[in-house]
C-alpha cells in the first residue's frame, strides 16, 4: 500500500510541478520567471523526496530505525536540483541542455538523493551495498532519466498526465532499483563484517564519491551558466523594457493553442485599463474590436499563422476602451517560438494608439466637404482611399458606376465590395504600388465591368493623397473618365479600315497615293501584301517602288509615268513585279495627277492590280493546245455530245481513225456494263459542278472491254452557257490488275483463301442492309474449334494451319455460293447465311439445318501430317433481321451464343438468346470503357501474400491487377482481361502494372521491409512485345528497385508458342537480375527438356491440381512430380489456391516451399500488406492445429 502511495506522491507533484512550469512562458518579468521555476522545482522535488521515505516505510528493515536531521533535510536539495534540469527550466530561463545531459543529471540527482537519504538513517545494524546492484542502479537511473524526459518534452503541452506518469515511472523504478542494491544487516555480537563486505562497502563508496564529485561539477558548471543566462536575460529585458516604454507601445505575448496572453501595463494603459485588469486571453481582445473590423483582423492573424510566421503581422483597427470608446490603433506581431510539431505555441508582438493620426485623416477630410460639392459636379469619376485600400470618399458619378445612391455608402468598402470583383486585385495594387513609392501613375487606360455586366473603358490617373500637415501619405486620390464611347468610335474606324482592307484583298487590288512635293510615296495594306514587302522596312519613295519592278519592265514604267504628267493624262498598264524570294507577279497598274493651277503635279494616286491569275490561265490555254497532243486520250465535243475532235492518243487507245469517230456520239465505245442510271448521274454531276471523274468500262474496236480512268470537263462561253466538253481518257488496264493482286492481299486470308474479317465486315454491312430494305432474316454463325491451342501447343503451328486450311475447304463445300465464309482470326471462323426467309421461324429452321449440317461435316478424323487428328466445334448462332442493330453487337451476340456452346460441353450449337442481351451490353459497355480506364486512373493493384512453409513469414507478394469502372462498378480480372487481349490494350496496362508494383516493391523496401519479393504476371502479348525487354529495363532504371526483388511469372503456353524466341528473351531478363517463374505450372505442354534449359528460377503449381489435395490420387501424384521435377532443377515452388489445412498440410509434408490462397490471406491493398509486415503476420503449419497469427481470411 505504501508502495502505490509513494508513486501516486510522485506522479501528482510531477503533474502539478508541469501546470506551474507552464506558466513561465506567460511571465512579462525574470524574477516571476525565477519565482515559478524555484516553486515549480521545489513542488516535484518534495514529491521525490517524499515518495522516497514513504517507499523507505514500505520495506522491511531490521531493528529501531532513527533519521539523522542533518542528513535528512540535506537530501532534498538534490530532488529539488533534479526537478530543475528535468522540467527544463534552464532552458526556460536562457540556458539550454541536450536531451542525454539532461537525462544524466537527472538521474544522477535522484541517485544522489536515495544514498544521502539511506546514509541518514540509524538502526541496530549495519548497511551494505552490492556493487552490481549499486552500478546496475545508476545505469538504470539514467537510461529510465532520459526515456521519462524524451517523453515529457513530447506531451508536456498536450498530455500532462502522461508526461508525469512517465517521470513518476523512472522515478519510482530508480529508487526501488537503488533500495534493492542496499543490505541492511542487524548487528549481533555473533557477527561481525566480513572482510569481503567491507571489501563491498569500499566499492560502494568509492562509487557514490565519484557520483557526487560528478554531479558537484556539474552542478557547479550549471549554476555559473544559470547566472550568466539569467543576467543576460535581465539585461536584455531591461533594454527592451526601455525602448518599448520610449516608443510608448504596449506588449502583448499570446498562446494561440491556449489562448491565454500577458498584456504590458502600457498595453493596459492604451485602453484604459489599469494593469493586468483586462482579461488575459485573446478571445478577450478580439471581443474589444469593432465590429466592422474584427473579421478583417483575423485574417490577418490566420494568415500569418497559416504562412509560417515569414512575415511580420500588421493591421490597423478600432478597439473598445475601458470607458466605451473606440480608439484607433495599428498591431503588430509574429510568432515567436513552436512546439515540436511545428505549430505556434507563442506570438508577441506591439499596440500602437494611431487615434489622433487617424483623426487628424478624418478631420483633413472633414474640412473638404465644400470640395466634395464641387467634385460632385465635375464630369469625371473621383474617389480617394485610405492605406488599406478602403474607400474615404468620392463624387456621385463614381458611386452611380458602383452601384450605389449616394457617395457616402461607399466608406469603408473595399473594390472587392464593387461590382468589378474581377478587376479588384489589378486596382488594389496600382493603390499599394502609388502609396509606396510615392509617384502618380497617369492616363493609363483599363477596363471595367459595371454592377449591372457591362463592359466600359476608362481612362485613369491616381496619385498620394497627402497629410498637408506632416506631408504623410494618408492613402490614393483617384480620377478617370469613361472613354466608352471613344473606344467604340476607333474600333468602328478599325473596322471600317479592316473591311477595306479585306475588300482589296478579295479583290487583289490595292491603292497608292505619291506626293510630289515630298516624294513621299503612301500604300494601302493590299499593296504591301501584293509586293510581299514588310511595310517597316520600305522606305516609301517612288524610287523604293521602281526596285520591286521587273528589271526588264522598269524602264517602261518609268517612261509611262512621265509621258503622264507630260501630257496630263491618266494611264494603265500592266507589267511585271519581283516579289519575296524573287518570284515574278503580274499586275495592272493604273494611275491619274492632280495638279495646280499653274500646271505643276501636286499628287499622283491610283491603283494596283494582281493579275497573276488571269495571266496563268492564259498560258495555260496556250499551253492546252500542246497539250492536246499528250499521251492522254483526249476528246472534245459540241454542247450535244457531238465528237469535234480526237488526238492520236485516243485514237491509239480506242482503236478507230480519226474519220470514224468524228461525228458520232460516245455512245459508240459503252461496253454495256454501266447501266442508264450511271451515266444519268454522270451528266447531272458534270452539268452541276462542271466536271466529272471516275472509272468507266469501254469497248475497243476489236471488241475488248478495258478499263480507264475518265475525266470530263465542261467549258461555258462569255454567257456561261457549256459551249463544250472536252474528255481526257487514261487506259488503267494495268492498274486495275494490281489493284485485284492488293484486293487480294487486303481482303483475302492468306492461309486458307477465304474473305478476311475486313472483307466480312463489309459483307456483313452489306447483308444487314438488305435486311432492313427487304425485310428478310439472315443468320451469322460463329464457328470456334475445340482445344485447338493443345493442338498448337503439342504439335506446332504448321500442323494448326493444315487443320485451318481442310476446315475452310468443308465450311465452303457445306454451304452455298451465296453464303459468306470467313477467316475471323486464330481458330475462328464466320459464316454469313443471308436472306433466309421473310418469316422468322422458317429462317431459324434454315439456319439450324445449315449448322447442324456444318457441325456433323467437320466432326471427323483429320489426316496431319503422318498422324490423325479428331477436331470438333463450337457453333453461336445469331438470327437478325430489319431490327436497328450495329455490326459490332451482332458479333458480340454470336460470340456470346458461341462461348454458351462451349460452357456446354463443346461440339454443340447454341442458338442467341435475348436474355443474354445484358451480357452483350455489359461486353460492349465495357469495351467502351476500357478505352479510356488507364488514362483515368481506374486501374488499382491488390497484393496476395506468399508464406514460406519453412518459418511461415511472408516473403513474397503476388500483384493482382483489379479495375474499378465508374459505370460497371468493381469488375472481375476474368472478365475484363480477356477483353484487354482482344482490344490489343493489355500491353500498355500490362506495362503499368509492372511499373506501379515496382513503385510498390520500393516503398516497401524503404520501410524496412527489404526482404519482399514481388511476382508480376506477364501476359503473352506483352511478352511477344518487340520493346519488352526495353521497357522491363527502363522501369527498373527508373524505380532502382533490386532486379532480384521482382519475379517475372510466364505461363506455359507463352514460352511453348516460340521457344527459341522464349529462350531468348528469358536469359535477357535474366541477365538483367529478374528472377522467372513459370505459371499455372501443370495445364500446358511443355517438355521437360525446354525447362532444363530456360533461367526459370520458380515452378507455380496450378490451383486446378491444388484444389482436389489430398483427397484426388491424380492430384497427389502429379504434386508429388512437381516436387520432385523442382528439387531436381533446383528450382523453387509455390503453390497457388491453397484454401484450407488439409491442403496446407500436405503440401508442408512433401516439402512445398511457398503457398498462396484464401486460406492464408486474400488479395489486400498495399497499406494492409504493410501493416501485416509491420504486424510480422506468420502462417503456422503446425498438424495439431492450423491457426495463424493475426488471421484474415
Amino acid at each position: 500500500m505504501r508502495l502505490a502511495i509513494s508513486v501516486v506522491i510522485v506522479v501528482i507533484t510531477s503533474y502539478i510541478a508541469f501546470k506551474l512550469g507552464a506558466k513561465i512562458f506567460l511571465t512579462d518579468t525574470v524574477k516571476k520567471k525565477n519565482i515559478l521555476s524555484l516553486v515549480s522545482a521545489l513542488t516535484m522535488g518534495l514529491g521525490i523526496w517524499s515518495m522516497h521515505f514513504v517507499g523507505m516505510l514500505a520495506i522491511n528493515i531490521p531493528g529501531t530505525v532513527h533519521l539523522h536531521p542533518f542528513t535528512t533535510l540535506l537530501s532534498i536539495f538534490p530532488g529539488i536540483l533534479g526537478s530543475f534540469i528535468a522540467l527544463c527550466l534552464l532552458w526556460r530561463l536562457g540556458v539550454r541542455l541536450p536531451l542525454p545531459l539532461r537525462g544524466t543529471m537527472f538521474g544522477a540527482c535522484i541517485l544522489v538523493m536515495n544514498y544521502i537519504g539511506m546514509t541518514g538513517m540509524n538502526f541496530d545494524g549495519y548497511l551494505s551495498y552490492s556493487p552490481a546492484l549499486f552500478v546496475l542502479s545508476i545505469i538504470i537511473a539514467v537510461i529510465l532519466s532520459y526515456l521519462a524526459l524524451y517523453i515529457y518534452d513530447r506531451l508536456q503541452n498536450r498530455l500532462p498526465i502522461v508526461a508525469a506518469l512517465g517521470i513518476g515511472l523512472a522515478v519510482s523504478v530508480t529508487h526501488y532499483t537503488g533500495i534493492e542494491a542496499a543490505y541492511f544487516i542487524k548487528e549481533d555480537a555473533a557477527l561481525q563484517p566480513t572482510a569481503l563486505l567491507l571489501e563491498e562497502m569500499s566499492a560502494v563508496k568509492v562509487s557514490a564519491s565519484l557520483l557526487f564529485l560528478t554531479l558537484g561539477i556539474a552542478v557547479y558548471l550549471l549554476v555559473s551558466k544559470m547566472t550568466s543566462a539569467t543576467n543576460q536575460l535581465r539585461d536584455t529585458e531591461r533594454r527592451w523594457k526601455f525602448a518599448i516604454d520610449a516608443a510608448g507601445d504596449g506588449v502583448w505575448d499570446w498562446n494561440p493553442q491556449t489562448d491565454k496572453a500577458m498584456f504590458s501595463r502600457r498595453w493596459n494603459e492604451i485602453l484604459g485599463y489599469a494593469e493586468n485588469e483586462f482579461t488575459p486571453t485573446g478571445a478577450a481582445v478580439f471581443k474589444a474590436i469593432h465590429p466592422d473590423d474584427v473579421r478583417y483582423v483575423k485574417k490577418g492573424v490566420l494568415e500569418h499563422l497559416r504562412k509560417g510566421g515569414e512575415s511580420p503581422y500588421k493591421r490597423e483597427f478600432r478597439m473598445q476602451t475601458r470607458d466605451g470608446d473606440w480608439k484607433w490603433v495599428i498591431a503588430r506581431g509574429k510568432v515567436l517560438e513552436r512546439d515540436t510539431h511545428g505549430s505556434p505555441v507563442r506570438m508577441i508582438g506591439t499596440l500602437t494608439d494611431i487615434t489622433e493620426r487617424k483623426q487628424s485623416e478624418i478631420d483633413l477630410l472633414s474640412s473638404k466637404r465644400l470640395l466634395q460639392s464641387i467634385i460632385d459636379r465635375a464630369p469625371i469619376r473621383v474617389f480617394w482611399k485610405d492605406r488599406e485600400s478602403r474607400f474615404l470618399g468620392c463624387n456621385i458619378l463614381f458611386a452611380k458606376d458602383a452601384g450605389f445612391t449616394h457617395p457616402d455608402q461607399l466608406i469603408g468598402k473595399t473594390d472587392d465590395e464593387m461590382g468589378w470583383k474581377e478587376q479588384a486585385e489589378l486596382y488594389r495594387a496600382d493603390d499599394i504600388k502609388v502609396i509606396e513609392t510615392g509617384e502618380a501613375k497617369l492616363d493609363f487606360e483599363e477596363p471595367q465591368t459595371t454592377p449591372d455586366g457591362r463592359q466600359i473603358w476608362l481612362r485613369t490617373s491616381k496619385v498620394p493623397l497627402l497629410n498637408p500637415t506632416t506631408e504623410e501619405i494618408i492613402g490614393v486620390l483617384g480620377l478617370y473618365e469613361d472613354i466608352t464611347k471613344r473606344k467604340q468610335a476607333e474600333n468602328e474606324l478599325r473596322l471600317s479600315k479592316a473591311q477595306l482592307s479585306e475588300a482589296q484583298r478579295i479583290a487583289k487590288t490595292g491603292s497608292w497615293t505619291f506626293d510630289l512635293s515630298n516624294n513621299h510615296l503612301d500604300w494601302s495594306d493590299e499593296v504591301y501584301r501584293l509586293f510581299e514587302i514588310d511595310k517597316t522596312q520600305f522606305n516609301s519613295s517612288y524610287e523604293a517602288f521602281l526596285d520591286a519592278v521587273h528589271p526588264d519592265d522598269r524602264e517602261m514604267v518609268n517612261q509611262a509615268y512621265l509621258d503622264s504628267l507630260n501630257s496630263h493624262k491618266p494611264y494603265e498598264m500592266t507589267h511585271r513585279i519581283l516579289v519575296g524570294d524573287g518570284h515574278i507577279k503580274y499586275v495592272h497598274e493604273t494611275c491619274e495627277t492632280l495638279f495646280d493651277k499653274d500646271g505643276k503635279a501636286l499628287l499622283s494616286r491610283g491603283t494596283v492590280q494582281d493579275i497573276t491569275e488571269r495571266k496563268q490561265a492564259e498560258d495555260q490555254m496556250r499551253i492546252a493546245a500542246v497539250a492536246f497532243e499528250s499521251q492522254q486520250g483526249i476528246m472534245v465535243t459540241d454542247a450535244d455530245g457531238i465528237i469535234l475532235q480526237v488526238n492520236s492518243a485516243f485514237m491509239e487507245m480506242s482503236g478507230y481513225t480519226a474519220d470514224e469517230i468524228i461525228g458520232n456520239t460516245p455512245k459508240m465505245f459503252q461496253s454495256g456494263r454501266h447501266g442508264p442510271a450511271f451515266y444519268e448521274e454522270m451528266w447531272q454531276t458534270i452539268n452541276s459542278d462542271g466536271f466529272w471523274q471516275g472509272e468507266i468500262w469501254d469497248r475497243r474496236k476489236n471488241g475488248e472491254v478495258y478499263p480507264k480512268l475518265l475525266s470530263i470537263s465542261a467549258v461555258t462561253d462569255t454567257d456561261g452557257k457549256i459551249s463544250h466538253y472536252v474528255g481526257s481518257h487514261a487506259d488503267i488496264t494495268e492498274k486495275k490488275s494490281a489493284e485485284k493482286k492488293i484486293d487480294k492481299l487486303a481482303y483475302y486470308d492468306q492461309l486458307t483463301g477465304l474473305p478476311n474479317k475486313v472483307q466480312f465486315m463489309n459483307r456483313l454491312e452489306q447483308t444487314l442492309e438488305a435486311c432492313v430494305r427487304d425485310n428478310q432474316y439472315s443468320a451469322i454463325l460463329m464457328i470456334d474449334l475445340d482445344h485447338f491451342q493443345k493442338l498448337n501447343d503439342t504439335l506446332g503451328h504448321v500442323i494448326g494451319d493444315q487443320l485451318l486450311v481442310q476446315v475452310a475447304s468443308l465450311l465452303e463445300e457445306s454451304t452455298s455460293s451465296v453464303d459468306t465464309v470467313a477467316r475471323f482470326g486464330g481458330d475462328k471462323f464466320v459464316v454469313i447465311l443471308p436472306e433466309l426467309a421473310s418469316d422468322k421461324i422458317k429462317a431459324a429452321r434454315t439456319a439450324e439445318k445449315v449448322t447442324r449440317n456444318i457441325l456433323h461435316t467437320l466432326n471427323k478424323e483429320y489426316q496431319l501430317g503422318r498422324s490423325s487428328h479428331h477436331s470438333t466445334v463450337s457453333i453461336g448462332v445469331n438470327l437478325f433481321g430489319s431490327e436497328t442493330l450495329t455490326i459490332d453487337v451482332l458479333l458480340k451476340q454470336a460470340e456470346l451464343a458461341m462461348y454458351e456452346s462451349k460452357s456446354a460441353g463443346r461440339n454443340t450449337m447454341t442458338c442467341y438468346d435475348p436474355k443474354m442481351q445484358s451480357s452483350v451490353s455489359k461486353l460492349v459497355t465495357m469495351e467502351k470503357e476500357l478505352r479510356s480506364a488507364l488514362e483515368n486512373e481506374e486501374f488499382f493493384l491488390d497484393y496476395q501474400p506468399q508464406a514460406s512453409l519453412q518459418n511461415g513469414r511472408i516473403i513474397s507478394v503476388e500483384a493482382l491487377i483489379r479495375w474499378n469502372s465508374p459505370k460497371l462498378g468493381l469488375v472481375s480480372p476474368d472478365e475484363f482481361i480477356p477483353v484487354l487481349e482482344e482490344m490489343e490494350l493489355i500491353v500498355d496496362v500490362g506495362n503499368w502494372v509492372l511499373g506501379e508494383s515496382c513503385e510498390c516493391l520500393k516503398r516497401w523496401h524503404q520501410s524496412g521491409f527489404d526482404y519482399i519479393r514481388i511476382g508480376i504476371n506477364v501476359s503473352p502479348a506483352q511478352f511477344k512485345n518487340k520493346n519488352f525487354l526495353d521497357t522491363v529495363r527502363d522501369i527498373l532504371k527508373k524505380t532502382k528497385v533490386p532486379p532480384g526483388y521482382v519475379e517475372l511469372e510466364i505461363t506455359e503456353g507463352v514460352v511453348m508458342d516460340d521457344p527459341q524466341y522464349a529462350e531468348s528473351l528469358l536469359n535477357d531478363l535474366h541477365k538483367l537480375g529478374l528472377k522467372i517463374a513459370i505459371d499455372d505450372f501443370g495445364t500446358g505442354y511443355s517438355s521437360l527438356s525446354n525447362l532444363m534449359h530456360l533461367p526459370f528460377d520458380t515452378l507455380k503449381i496450378d490451383r486446378a491440381f491444388v484444389k482436389e489435395l489430398p483427397g484426388n490420387a491424380d492430384s497427389v501424384s502429379f504434386c508429388n512430380a512437381i516436387l520432385a521435377l523442382a528439387k531436381a532443377l533446383k528450382l523453387h515452388t509455390i503453390a497457388e489456391g491453397v484454401e484450407n489445412v488439409s491442403q496446407l498440410r500436405f503440401l508442408n509434408r512433401i516439402d512445398c516451399t511457398i503457398i498462396q490462397g484464401f486460406y492464408f490471406s486474400k488479395p489486400l491493398p498495399p497499406q494492409e500488406i504493410e501493416k501485416m509486415l509491420s504486424d510480422d503476420v506468420r502462417l503456422s503449419v503446425s498438424d495439431r492445429r492450423s491457426d495463424f497469427s493475426s488471421h484474415e481470411a
